[in-house]
């Protein structure tokens, strides 16, 4: 008989765990208190324009927020999100093994099945996010739906229970986008799944979307989750 994944996390294959949710602040905190992890950058760098543009709008890297504890950390590059994953006894998701913590198996469209994005599943740029871009920048932009979902930015992991995968993973749309094992060119830049909160179409949250950023990219709207095993946390 196989052990059991830990609770923080799901069963994404005869031999795979994957972490339930993105890795938060509070744990990200405990690695760097190890000295197993560098700070947590405090501001958007290295991605280009859209960074540029988004790093405008304020202190959106939840690194130094206490009021963001339960939040997921962002603003940490690919070397920094790998180095928790060894310290919490695992390692990053190489691309097949996200797929199959997001699908379970099946083909849809989205995590939680084919249903369009709502507030109820997801964590993109509703109509707060629209108005924070708006005061902020100046810039209009179209909600990914109309009502609120009461997050300018990152919510708190695991805040959107129905949009869910098949194997209970949450998250993997929305929120932040997720660093992988993977590159996408190599030695150039590394794969990121799952799009992040300030997304306001559903194809980019789509499961087949697939992004990328170079590793030593800090991002606002990119963070990531661990595979394998997991130290308490």
């Amino acid at each position: 008989e196989l052990p059991a994944c830990p609770a923080s996390a799901v069963r994404a294959g005869p031999t795979l765990c994957v972490d339930r949710t993105e890795v938060t602040v509070a744990a990200y905190s405990k690695c760097v208190a190890a000295g197993a992890c560098t700070l947590a950058g405090t501001a958007s760098t290295g991605n280009g324009a859209k960074d540029e543009v988004i790093a405008k709008l304020g202190p959106l890297c939840n690194g130094n927020r206490v009021d963001r504890q339960n939040h997921p950390i962002n603003c940490v590059d690919w070397a920094q999100a790998n180095a928790y994953c060894t310290w919490a006894n695992g390692r990053l998701p190489n691309e097949a093994e996200w797929e199959l913590a997001v699908r379970g198996g099946t083909w849809r469209t989205y995590p939680w099945g084919h249903e369009p994005p709502s507030v109820e599943r997801v964590n993109a740029c509703g109509p707060e996010c629209a108005a924070m871009f708006l005061r902020t920048l100046g810039s209009k932009v179209t909600p990914m739906y109309a009502t609120t979902d009461s997050f300018e930015a990152t919510g708190p992991v695991g805040s959107f229970p129905a949009g869910a995968s098949p194997t209970g993973a949450l998250d993997m749309a929305g929120n932040v986008g997720e660093w992988l094992d993977d590159w996408y060119k190599v030695d150039e830049w590394r794969v990121v799944r799952g799009g992040g909160w300030d997304l306001t179409s559903p194809e980019e949250i789509a499961i087949a979307r697939r992004d990328a950023a170079p590793p030593g990219v800090k991002s606002v709207i990119v963070g990531f989750r661990c595979a394998d095993g997991f130290a308490a946390r």
